[in-house]
């Protein structure tokens, strides 16, 4: 499984990268904005993003309108972090096919019980592909 965390918060990043290697074996990767994150979904894939919204050069919700463009969303889930509870924002967020959202400061169990989320939804969507 591969994970990419797209935070512009150095300490966030570290805290969310502990909290997944503590309990799963995976690639864990980190971008510090969306431009980055962009690069790292087009060049590596990943099952699951943890996404910051407020981020400097390229702020989360752009870099999702970015990824629907260019058809990035349809096999990526997606777990939006906030601090901040906007009606608004979180609207265009779950038109744009977000799983989940999840609102700092982050808490350990939160953040494993989104990656097993993810997990049985790959291993479902496989026993699908291989039962046929």
């Amino acid at each position: 499984m591969k994970i990419l965390i797209v935070e512009d918060d150095e300490l966030q990043r570290i805290l969310l990268r502990k909290i997944i290697e503590k309990h799963y074996r995976c690639e864990i990767f980190e971008a510090r904005n969306g431009i980055e994150g962009l690069r790292v979904v087009e060049d590596s894939q990943p099952d699951l993003i943890f996404l910051d919204i407020w981020m400097p050069i390229l702020n989360g919700l752009n870099m999702l309108i970015r990824m629907k463009e260019k058809n990035l969303l349809g096999s990526v889930s997606v777990v939006v972090l906030s601090a901040i509870t906007n009606r608004e924002i979180a609207a265009q967020i779950i038109a744009l096919g977000v799983n989940d959202f999840l609102l700092k400061p982050l808490k350990n169990d939160q953040v494993l019980e989104r990656i097993s989320k993810v997990i049985e939804n790959i291993k479902n969507k496989n026993q699908v592909i291989t039962a046929e």
